[in-house]
């Protein structure tokens, strides 16, 4: 989030609250009003596999004249016959564009609870029950955790194309690749090839900002959150941030 009062047309597309359980630490009521406090006149609401805080988004939303957007960070349980990558595991920012995607989403994320991988506290949404209920749904890829960043970091340029051409027979002209600029090493290297891939084939980038916390003052106590879920020691250099 800024940190100024200026009007913003940025519209944050992925932001999560602290329904995204040991990971966000932004509470459902304070997004719509961070939103309104900065002019944004839209932002999104899209928490780790699930729609939890969906209700309450909306209804501060409404009372803070901002337009909610729907949306859902999700895992993507590959085919292993996939010729993606030899990780079957993908990440997917998915995004309500009308009221046939809300209801399709819902599907999604619901179904992915009663899979095996659930119970282990890993729900994954199936690559055949994406195709299979798509309609209605925008779809963002290249996320740092997204199975084309990986495969870029691996210098693997040719499977990270392959990954996203793949999500474009699905999604068509529903499909966006987003780039984030959080000042991390890897990002550049990353942002570098999915520009590249995506003007290649004529898909539209998007930015997107990975936002967990309201301000940078409250960096290091997110840090901390971030130890804990983690198992990590904050001293620790090798972790995540």
């Amino acid at each position: 989030m800024p940190n100024n009062s200026k009007s913003h047309n940025f519209v944050h597309l992925r932001v999560h609250s602290s329904y995204s359980l040991a990971s966000g630490a932004i509470t459902v009521d304070k997004i719509a009003q961070l939103a309104n406090k900065y002019n944004m006149p839209a932002i999104a609401l899209s928490d780790h596999g699930n729609l939890f805080g969906l209700l309450e988004f909306s209804l501060n939303c409404q009372q803070n004249g901002v337009q909610p957007i729907i949306a859902c960070e999700v895992n993507i349980a590959l085919e292993s016959n996939n010729q993606l990558g030899a990780k079957n595991n993908d990440n997917l920012l998915l995004i309500a564009k009308n009221n046939q995607g809300y209801q399709n989403l819902i599907k999604l994320v619901s179904n992915s609870f009663l899979t095996q991988e659930a119970a282990a506290n890993d729900n994954h949404v199936n690559i055949k029950d994406l195709i299979e209920h798509k309609e209605g749904i925008i779809a963002l890829v290249g996320h740092p955790k997204s199975l084309a960043a990986q495969l870029i970091l691996d210098k693997n340029n040719q499977g990270a194309k392959n990954n996203i051409l793949y999500y474009k027979e699905i999604f068509t002209d529903h499909l966006y690749v987003e780039v984030m600029r959080h000042g991390l090493q890897p990002e550049e290297l990353i942002n570098e090839q999915l520009i590249n891939i995506a003007q290649q084939n004529n898909i539209a980038l998007v930015a997107t900002n990975d936002v967990y916390f309201s301000s940078p003052e409250l960096y290091e106590a997110h840090d901390v959150l971030s130890c804990i879920a983690h198992g990590r020691y904050a001293s620790e250099k090798n972790r995540a941030k």
